[in-house]
């Protein structure tokens, strides 16, 4: 089992903050270590994928941009080949839906 972790850290001004701003700080602060934990538990996934999949090779990497509940976030993700059959992106593996442009 691999663990992924986000760290989150607010600071709060000296003179303080009415409650809406610190609300709002607040979700501002979990939202990014969400968008980081969701990064790394990407990676390590790719990392398992390609060490621990039946015949499979890592051929590239590549930008994806997901919508995700947390907002719009970058993943490079690694694309695999599959040693019997044809190219297949870690995307269609897991059942992501790609939109098109």
């Amino acid at each position: 089992m691999t663990i992924a972790e986000a760290t989150i850290r607010l600071s709060i001004p000296a003179q303080g903050m009415s409650l809406e701003e610190l609300e709002t700080r607040i979700g501002q602060v979990v939202k990014q270590a969400a968008n980081d934990l969701l990064r790394q538990a990407c990676q390590h996934m790719d990392a398992e994928l390609v060490e621990n999949g039946p015949a499979v090779r890592a051929v590239k990497k590549r930008p994806l941009q997901l919508l995700t509940r947390f907002g719009w976030t970058r993943l490079v993700r690694g694309q695999v080949c599959a040693a019997r059959a044809a190219a297949r992106c870690w995307a269609e593996i897991l059942g992501v839906v790609r939109l098109r442009r």
